[in-house]
């Protein structure tokens, strides 16, 4: 059965929508941003959104079981674990204690009745108590910011404390966008950290022009590109590193944007890549 989203976006769906999400097994969400919506009324439905805005994009991302093995490695790592830092040879230095810490994967996969899940990803997230992270994220020309679609061309140095984004270092226009994009939503909320994830997808090559190409953000999600490591502040800033060096308990599992360790991908996932 296909439904227009002018079917279930009123406040009431009708009653014969109901009843037919009611019967399903499994629903899939094409680009409606209903996901959410579709569950309540499907409870014991396997949910699957597809964000769908560059279909040529997906080509470029590589859809493995080995994404999952991985999520559970690097979850299970965590809980495990009482810290993590994020590191840079640029400056960035970010400690955070993991207690009551709360940890979820994002892979594309509705395992159970009842679970919606979304694709394109494949990023582990990690939301830590905001007053057990301090230190430094310095964010380099490549990075990017997801809300403005934008590809940074100069370092920006963000100092933390107890969660809380403290100072805003940078005289350029990247720094007056990240200035921006916060005071915009007006409130303190949007200046502590919310949430941390590693992106664990391997890509395919991107034909793009130059790094600052903005084909590089619109051919594939960044933040689930493996070894990419996304700090979110509040739900106004998502800044993505694509070079930073991760370890959990003294474990590295991502050097200078690479996986390494129990992360690394297999020679199956890596064949699967380069095709």
């Amino acid at each position: 059965m296909q439904l227009s989203v002018g079917s279930i976006s009123g406040p009431v769906a009708p009653a014969a929508v109901r009843a037919a999400l009611e019967q399903a097994d499994v629903i899939i969400d094409v680009g409606s941003g209903l996901a959410t919506r579709l569950g309540a009324l499907a409870p014991d439905a396997r949910c699957l959104a597809l964000d769908i805005a560059d279909v040529d994009g997906l080509d470029h991302l590589v859809s493995h079981p080995g994404v999952g093995q991985r999520a559970g490695r690097l979850s299970n790592l965590l809980w495990a674990s009482n810290s993590f830092r994020i590191e840079g040879a640029s400056g960035t230095a970010l400690q955070i204690r993991l207690e009551a810490c709360r940890v979820h994967d994002e892979i594309g996969v509705a395992s159970r009745p009842g679970d919606v899940a979304r694709f394109p990803t494949a990023t582990v997230w990690c939301a830590p108590d905001p007053t057990l992270v301090s230190g430094t994220l310095v964010a380099m020309p490549g990075d990017v910011v997801a809300e403005a679609e934008h590809i940074l061309r100069s370092p920006v140095r963000l100092e933390i404390d107890r969660g809380h984004l403290v100072e805003i270092l940078g005289e350029s226009d990247d720094a007056d966008l990240i200035r921006v994009q916060l005071e915009h939503h007006g409130s303190d909320a949007a200046y502590v950290v919310a949430r941390i994830g590693i992106g664990l997808a391997l890509t395919r090559a991107i034909a793009a022009p130059s790094p600052f190409s903005p084909r590089r953000i619109t051919a594939l999600p960044v933040i689930a590109a493996a070894g990419n490591c996304t700090v979110v502040f509040g739900e106004a800033l998502t800044l993505t590193l694509s070079s930073a060096s991760v370890s959990v308990h003294e474990t590295p599992v991502v050097i200078e944007g690479r996986l390494v360790g129990a992360l690394t991908p297999d020679i199956y996932e890596r064949a699967a890549a380069s095709r």
